[in-house]
């Protein structure tokens, strides 16, 4: 924790964070030539959910397209009144299904294929990459533990916080299978110590998130409001992150108040506004920048 507001706080660790971003070069593995027939969805994904990190916008966003395919349908149909309806019915449906299912197509693609982009550390920096805010099959992720723990590695990050939604499962099994031989099978090596971190954690989705760290059993909603976990997960040695905290139904102040250890000002593509900067700042707190990948 101490590290992560040094990062962000101070001015030695806003110099080092201008460097990574010198240092950290992008290499790009082409995509082949069978991933063409899913391309259209994956650019129709960029443009309905650049920027909602929650699944619910993108769900708002396909029922509309497709009520708008039904509604469509039914204009320019020439026939009875529920012979339109019926075929609009179908039409929806039928967007509905195409849009879910590409979208699960290109996720699932691009999170198992080793192709796409890769960053690049190089080996005297005095940093690694790390991603805090993973989920998994565990929960509402596309790929298992042990994938997404393969996945991080060949993206070039050496710290991954599994944190699967109320449940620190995805974490467990992933750490077991770094510390295990399997790892080393499924990326053809041999057994030896890898630059790998595998750090057991949860989000807690309550009505305000929160990416727990290092946490030592579950923590649910059904049993904990936001601040009774906010302790609970420092009871057992954690870090308490607000994740995506634009997003929660309590406030800035309110979680200061009940000591969280920092913000997340960068949630995927989507970024929180300067002033959740200064806060963090001001109080010395940790700022966090995630994939929130699944």
């Amino acid at each position: 924790m101490g590290e992560l507001a040094w990062f962000a706080t101070t001015p030695e660790g806003e110099q080092l964070g201008k460097l990574a971003a010198q240092l950290v070069q992008v290499e790009w593995h082409r995509v082949p030539i069978w991933f063409a027939p899913i391309e259209p969805f994956r650019w129709l994904i960029t443009l309905t959910s650049a920027g909602y990190p929650h699944a619910k916008w993108l769900a708002v966003t396909y029922s509309l397209l497709s009520l708008l395919a039904g509604f469509v349908a039914f204009l320019l149909i020439r026939a009875r009144r529920w012979q339109r309806l019926a075929i609009a019915a179908v039409a929806s449906l039928n967007v509905m299904l195409t849009l879910s299912g590409g979208f699960v197509a290109v996720n699932w693609f691009e999170s198992m294929m080793p192709f796409g982009m890769r960053w690049v550390v190089p080996e005297d920096a005095p940093f690694v990459l790390a991603n805090l805010h993973t989920h998994t099959t565990q929960s509402n992720g596309f790929l298992t533990p042990e994938q997404a723990v393969l996945w991080h590695l060949r993206r070039g990050y050496r710290v991954v916080a599994i944190t699967d939604s109320n449940t620190i499962k995805g974490g467990e099994i992933a750490k077991k299978f770094v510390e295990s031989a399997n790892l080393h099978s499924a990326l053809r090596l041999p057994r030896l110590s890898l630059p790998l971190t595998v750090l057991v954690g949860e989000e807690f989705r309550g009505k305000t998130h929160l990416v727990m760290l290092n946490i030592r059993r579950d923590i649910s909603p059904r049993d904990f409001d936001v601040p009774a976990a906010i302790r609970e997960a420092k009871r057992q040695g954690g870090i308490v992150i607000a994740a995506h905290p634009w997003s929660g139904r309590h406030s800035i102040h309110e979680l200061l108040e009940w000591g969280v250890d920092g913000f997340e000002i960068v949630n995927g593509t989507v970024l929180g506004d300067e002033k959740l900067r200064a806060l963090c700042h001001k109080h010395g707190l940790a700022v966090l920048g995630s994939l929130d990948f699944r």
